[in-house]
This record gives structure tokens, sequence and C-alpha cells, in this order.
């Protein structure tokens, strides 16, 4: 549980948009890993551009985010969902059967 002494911490570090936000490896197909860095400023601008022009909903959506957050698309899928105050489904490993169940 985060008290306010987690906080005053906080105000220790200066964070810019050109800092890594994250490291997403690679899943070895190549037999190279390999890492992509995102910075602040990917994250800002895919939210941004995922918002400018999107119409208000009038009903909640619950998206299912179907690749691995270690994917860019899964990562920046999931950072989306949190930005629009979704709630999302998640699946341990993907399994099609079980995705096209309607009762999930």
């Amino acid at each position: 549980m985060l008290n306010s002494t987690h906080f005053e911490r906080l105000d220790l570090y200066e964070v810019f948009r050109s800092d890594t936000a994250a490291t997403l490896y690679s899943s070895r197909i190549t037999k190279k890993i390999k890492g992509v860095v995102v910075t602040h400023m990917n994250i800002i601008a895919k939210r941004v551009r995922a918002r400018v022009g999107t119409p208000r909903r009038t009903s909640p959506v619950v998206p299912m985010c179907t690749v691995p957050y270690f994917h860019v698309y899964g990562f920046i899928y999931c950072m989306r969902s949190m930005a629009y105050g979704d709630n999302m489904v998640n699946m341990r490993r993907f399994d099609m059967q079980l995705m096209l169940r309607p009762d999930g």
C-alpha cells in the first residue's frame, strides 16, 4: 500500500519525454533476442493520436488483447485501454476455441 512518503520520493526524479518508459523484447523468431526501447513520448504520441477524432462512447467497450504484452502492439493496446478507462479481457495463452465461446 502506498503512503505519502512514497510520493515524496517521486519528487526526486525528473522524467523527460525522451527517457525510456519500457523495453520490449522479441520472441527470438530470428534466433537473436532484440530489444525495442519505448520512450515516454512514444506512449504520449500514441495516446494523443488515438484520442484525436475519436467520438465519445455511449456504451462501455471490453476489448480482448490477443497478443502478448512483451510485443509492442500488445503493450500499446494495454496502455490504450488504461487511457480510455476500459476493462480488458486477458488470456494466459491464446486459445481460439475459448475466445469464440460466448460464455468465455
